[in-house]
C-alpha cells in the first residue's frame, strides 16, 4: 500500500510539473536548420555549410543565405516564433538572422507574411548561441488554414564581414498561454 501511495505521489508531482511547463509554452512545430531548404542563389554562390544540424556561412564567405522551412499540416494555431541562432554582432546590421511565417494561397500562388510571427536578431543584444522567441500581441495568434494555404518559415542569414559569426540552428512555432 505504501508503495502504491509513493508511486501515485510521484506521478502526481511529475504531472503537475509537466502541466505547468506546458501552460507556459506549447511548441506545435519545430524544424532544425538542416531540415530547411536553401534557395538557389545560396547554392549557386556556395555560401553555406551544414554542421550538427546548423546552417552557417563558409569561412571567408559573405552575403545572404535564405532557407525555406516547410510547415506541416498538423499545426493549428501559433502566437510565437522562436529561433536558435548566433549573431555575433548583436544589434548591429553587419550580421543578422531573420525568420518569418509565410503562406502561399493555393488558388493563385499569392504569397504574404503572416502578421506578428516575425523574428529579427537585430532587435536582440545576445551575441552567443541562443534560443529566443518573439510573440504576437494576442493570445489567439494565427489560426492556420491548410485548406486554402501552404505554409513555410523563411529564414535569412546575412553576413557583411567574414569576421562575423552567423548561424541558424532551428525554428519553432508555438503558443504561449497568457
Amino acid at each position: 500500500m505504501k508503495k502504491a501511495l509513493l508511486i501515485g505521489a510521484l506521478l502526481a508531482q511529475t504531472t503537475t510539473f509537466g502541466a505547468s511547463k506546458a501552460l507556459a509554452q506549447v511548441p506545435d512545430w519545430v524544424m532544425d536548420g538542416a531540415g530547411c531548404v536553401p534557395i538557389d542563389s545560396a547554392i549557386q554562390q556556395d555560401l553555406y555549410l551544414i554542421t550538427a544540424g546548423r546552417i552557417k556561412f563558409k569561412p571567408e564567405k559573405t552575403g545572404s543565405i535564405t532557407v525555406i522551412c516547410p510547415v506541416s499540416v498538423n499545426v493549428k494555431n501559433a502566437n510565437t516564433i522562436s529561433v536558435s541562432y548566433r549573431d555575433s554582432t548583436g544589434r548591429s546590421t553587419n550580421a543578422r538572422v531573420t525568420a518569418a511565417l509565410r503562406r502561399i494561397r493555393k488558388r493563385d500562388g499569392a504569397v504574404n507574411t503572416v502578421s506578428g510571427l516575425v523574428f529579427n536578431s537585430d532587435t536582440r543584444r545576445e551575441t552567443a548561441y541562443t534560443f529566443e522567441g518573439s510573440s504576437t500581441s494576442s493570445e489567439s495568434g494565427h489560426t492556420f488554414d491548410h485548406f486554402n494555404y501552404y505554409y513555410y518559415v523563411q529564414t535569412a542569414l546575412v553576413r557583411r564581414s567574414s569576421s562575423n559569426i552567423v548561424e541558424f540552428g532551428g525554428v519553432e512555432l508555438g503558443r504561449v498561454i497568457f
